[in-house]
């Protein structure tokens, strides 16, 4: 998983938050979050829950399954997806392991693609790994956070860091760990350099990259860290070739083992992880692949531009009539109501902020209803109103028939029947910074 496989051992920094809490608390006046998504990680996942058997619905294709469940989450979230892939110069020093070996990875990816795009997100694959490029973007503020359960993102340097992302929730609310780099710090209070980072990485393990030294827990991997051991040999794999990184690396090494058999930084001697430490540790292949990561900047690329476009409810009811053996005309309708129909008012949003809605085709589609109390009184929530029309006419309209007529007496009669308008309640932060001109049309009805 990473380099904080423990994540407990970074607890004291972890926050458990909606990705509404996390929108709004986002400086500027737009409550939108920008999240960068680790789409192979999503794929892993998604193969092991279904494994597990925690196929959320009964059907064919339940990895697919899971993971247009994950995506319509985020559908009705405050966020700006960017989904990002491994791409093809991805660092050759690989530690064979079943759990992370996921058959036809590469299908899967093709289908997550497929949806994704369909839902209005971006699409990106990355020159190398897929969590620098996520990281460095997140370093240089072209995304908010970066979505993943591989914390190895804070080796490369992301900052922000957010996972368990809840699939299924037991409120509307989705919720999150959030979790930030500043929070890793010393027995001093001072915040752990690069170097530490990768001190901690190389000992204790990382991920699919690095094995670790065997037996060396990650507290033993932070109290050593404060030796600068880390450190020199960060600055060495910045400035140094690969004949003199290998020379340095002799010596190097040798340091580390007289460290762990010392007691100046650390709680007691630990002689057998020294005596562990042969020739091959550390990998220079991956020491260079933290320090020299391929990415989009490295390239010289442009990253692309994270935007969030309408979602083409057409193109997701075909893909689910193609692939979930329940997906008949009426089912699909079903379903996108208890599923989509809440998104529809954020997309709607989301549109007009855009540009590609104007005030007048804002206002004919969307209004708010009425504020109320909640909880404790203390909160308010605007209760917004929207027309879902011409939704349920895209939905029928991209069906192609395959597990039953679009246009049959029954289904027609049911799509009659249902409600046109769907009301979603929102915090008036997000109203107000996403659709203004709502939030000022209801409170001069009150003048």
């Amino acid at each position: 998983m990473g380099l904080i496989d423990e994540w407990s051992f970074f607890k004291h920094g972890v926050e458990r938050k909606s990705l509404d809490e996390l929108a709004l608390e986002k400086p500027g006046p737009v409550p939108l979050l920008k999240i960068g998504i680790y789409a192979n990680l999503w794929v892993r996942e998604a193969w092991h829950a279904t494994r597990a058997g925690f196929f959320l619905l009964d059907t064919e294709n339940p990895l697919q399954w899971v993971l247009f469940r994950r995506l319509s989450r985020l559908y009705d979230a405050p966020v700006v997806p960017i989904f990002i892939c491994d791409g093809p110069q991805i660092p050759s020093p690989r530690i064979a392991s079943p759990t992370n070996a996921v058959p036809s990875e590469q299908h899967y990816l093709d289908e997550l693609e497929c949806f994704a795009k369909a839902f209005g997100f971006t699409w990106h694959k990355a020159p190398g790994e897929a969590l620098a490029e996520l990281a460095e973007m997140n370093r240089l503020s072209k995304i908010d956070v970066v979505l993943s359960e591989d914390t190895d993102a804070i080796v490369y340097g992301a900052e922000s860091l957010i996972r368990r992302f809840n699939t299924i929730a037991d409120d509307d609310a989705v919720r999150v760990d959030s979790f930030h780099s500043h929070a890793i710090r010393d027995a001093n209070n001072s915040p752990i350099s690069k170097g530490a980072l990768l001190l901690m990485a190389l000992m204790s393990g990382s991920g699919t990259l690095q094995p670790g030294i065997a037996g060396c827990e990650l507290k033993t991997s932070f109290m050593l860290a404060h030796s600068g051991l880390g450190d020199r040999l960060y600055d060495a794999a910045c400035s140094m070739n690969d004949e003199s990184l290998q020379e340095f690396l002799d010596s190097w090494r040798e340091l580390i083992k007289y460290e762990l058999n010392q007691v100046k930084f650390l709680d007691h001697a630990y002689p057998t992880l020294a005596f562990r430490i042969d020739k091959t540790w550390p990998s220079k292949d991956v020491i260079k692949m933290f320090v020299h990561p391929a990415t989009s900047l490295s390239l010289g690329i442009s990253f692309p531009e994270v935007a969030r476009k309408a979602a083409r409810l057409g193109d997701i009811a075909a893909a689910c009539e193609l692939r979930f053996s329940f997906a008949t005309p009426k089912a699909v309708l079903k379903v996108f109501k208890n599923i989509l129909w809440d998104g529809i008012a954020m997309d709607t949003m989301i549109r007009h902020l855009s540009g590609e809605l104007t005030d007048e085709e804002l206002l004919e589609v969307a209004h708010i209803a009425k504020a109320d109390h909640v909880d404790d009184e203390t909160q308010t929530l605007y209760r917004l109103d929207v027309d879902i029309s011409y939704a349920i006419h895209d939905v029928l309209d991209g069906l192609q028939g395959l597990r039953g007529p679009a246009d049959s007496v029954e289904v027609v009669g049911y799509a009659r029947s249902m409600k046109r308008t769907k009301a979603v309640w929102l915090r008036p932060k997000i109203c107000d910074g996403l659709a203004h001109l709502l939030v000022n049309q209801f409170l001069v009805s009150f003048l």
